[in-house]
């Protein structure tokens, strides 16, 4: 339902609409399920700005990539994560006070006690042990598709790992809010992404117009 909506909906509406169905689905509360949907557009933007990291030690990378910012970025994510993981239970208690002067701040005050519960989660062992191979496997999935379809239009990449390349750039479109079904931001990215691999601009938008409608179509 988040896909789906985020496919007919701008900015990413869809996210509200997931966290709205989990909801309904679990009987737990919103502020909870919101909670859980932040963490895991906090994970999905964590492997691609890694890939692409690592890519840049091997690669050429377009000027509209930029490795300073991406690792910017990523620094950025692990010291909030960490800040948060360290702080979270100073920071609630000072949130709890702020309750009690403005009562009617109860509810903005509870999404984000929530979301520092749920991402300070992400310190656990047990919890990074189940996300790791998850991730891993998912993103593989979805790169082995990106390979796949280069394969059915004749594109050649350099190994099956390029593939993981391509998903991590045309990946960064559905990270920023955008219009509905990331239309242009996917296909400027999936051409952006080939280019590294020196793909006719020609073959490069077959490639992003058909792994944006085989995306789609499944949901």
């Amino acid at each position: 339902l988040g896909l789906f909506c985020n496919t007919i909906l701008p900015f990413r509406m869809g996210d509200l609409v997931q966290a709205y169905s989990l909801s309904r689905k679990t009987n737990l509360s919103k502020s909870v399920t919101f909670s859980t949907v932040l963490m895991e557009r906090f994970v999905d933007i964590i492997p691609p700005i890694i890939i692409i990291i690592i890519t840049s030690f091997f690669v050429i990378l377009p000027k509209n990539i930029s490795v300073a910012i991406s690792s910017l970025v990523l620094i950025v994510l692990l010291s909030v994560m960490t800040l948060m993981i360290k702080f979270k239970d100073v920071v609630i208690a000072k949130l709890e006070q702020l309750v009690q002067k403005f009562h009617f701040m109860d509810k903005i005050v509870m999404i984000i006690s929530n979301s520092l519960t749920t991402i300070s989660n992400l310190g656990s062992l047990k919890v990074l042990l189940s996300i790791i191979p998850l991730t891993f496997i998912l993103w593989s999935g979805y790169s082995i598709g990106m390979y796949l379809i280069c394969k059915s239009l004749d594109i050649s990449l350099p190994s099956i790992l390029a593939s993981y390349v391509v998903q991590a750039v045309t990946a960064l479109s559905v990270v920023i809010p955008s219009s509905p079904g990331y239309i242009g931001s996917w296909e400027f990215m999936g051409v952006l992404a080939l280019s590294i691999f020196k793909v006719q601009s020609a073959k490069a938008v077959s490639f992003a117009l058909v792994s944006h409608v085989v995306g789609m179509f499944p949901v």
